[in-house]
């Protein structure tokens, strides 16, 4: 192990002590990284106050030192978006194929907890989800992003086949193909027993799918669940609502479903969704019938974000407000 390799890893054992960060930046000065400078004054800047005296003259020195560095590691010509955080690489975005080729190098430049790996539409091998999946380096992200690949069941059999995915606390499979299959793979996992948020928008989800999340014995941490822009009805909804393994849920993305009244009355009459503070049904099909019985609903008055545009009750000037911005 190198001296930056014990650097690295001290940082990596204790992310948010800066005390670890400032000891590698004294390192990487005395070898003439920039890298060291970078870490000195995001520190600083995570530290200041917004208008503090000085801010502004070391965000500048911020802007220059990070074309510095960007251009120094080529990260143009390997990501296609990226965030350093108090000196650091904390996000980044890669093709599929190019992770296993760069893996190494982009987790030497920090941290790395939040991955987007992304196939622009073009649906994934196998092989190449089982080099993902088999990626030690996986390992050290905590918040892992997979959109419009045409994943499909067996590409999420591959990916929760991984022994590397323990760490996580974040998942988006928005927009592939998983379908309800792909949900009941996914909702069988114990690797990602320490999910709080799960986005699964966009996916050829039905009834059967949510029943799966509501008996899940894993996904029981969750505080976010995107299920928008599926197939989910009333049904569904009545057995998400009556999921006690639900209950730690604060926001609730539904929007663009299949849901009406009778669904919602099951959601307002939970025993179990009771912390919801963001609910998003935009695009359904619910009535004044539903409204009525979300206006009554235990968790009504701690909302903070409620969306029911596009759907189909008429207005009521007279009644309790039910339009709030959704923030989920």
């Amino acid at each position: 192990m190198t001296d930056e390799d014990i650097f690295l890893q001290a940082i990596r054992e204790n992310p948010d002590d800066d005390g670890a960060r400032l000891i590698y930046a004294d390192w990487l000065e005395e070898q003439g990284d920039p890298r060291g400078e970078l870490i000195r004054v995001q520190c600083a800047l995570a530290r200041m106050p917004a208008g503090a005296a000085g801010r502004r003259e070391l965000e500048e020195r911020e802007r220059q030192l990070l074309r510095e560095v960007e251009a120094a590691l080529s990260l143009p010509a390997i990501l296609s978006d990226w965030e350093f955080h108090r000196g650091l690489l904390e996000s980044a975005s890669i093709r599929l194929r190019a992770f296993a080729e760069h893996a190494e190098a982009l987790v030497r430049l920090g941290p790395l907890r939040r991955l987007h790996v992304f196939n622009g539409w073009f649906r994934p091998n196998l092989a190449t989800l089982q080099a993902l999946a088999s990626n030690p380096y996986l390992a050290r992200v905590t918040s892992l992003e997979l959109t419009e690949a045409s994943i499909s069941a067996q590409g999420v059999r591959e990916l929760t086949a991984s022994p590397y995915l323990e760490q996580l606390t974040a998942l988006d499979l928005s927009s592939n193909v998983l379908g309800d299959e792909g949900v009941q793979v996914l909702a069988g996992c114990p690797s990602l027993a320490r999910l709080t948020r799960l986005a699964l928008g966009g996916n050829l989800i039905g009834d059967d799918g949510a029943q799966a999340l509501a008996d899940s014995p894993y996904l029981t941490n969750l505080t976010t669940l995107d299920l928008s822009r599926n197939s989910i009805t009333d049904q569904g909804l009545a057995v998400l609502a009556a999921s006690p393994r639900l209950a730690q849920l604060t926001a609730l993305d539904l929007s663009n479903n299949l849901i009406a009244d009778s669904g919602v009355s099951a959601l307002a009459e939970t025993k179990y969704l009771t912390r919801l503070t963001a609910l998003n049904l935009r695009n359904n099909f619910i009535g004044d019938r539903g409204v009525q019985a979300l206006a009554r609903a235990p968790f009504r008055a701690q909302l903070l974000g409620l969306d029911l545009q596009g759907n189909f009750f008429t207005a009521d000037d007279g009644g309790p407000p039910i339009a709030l911005p959704y923030a989920g």
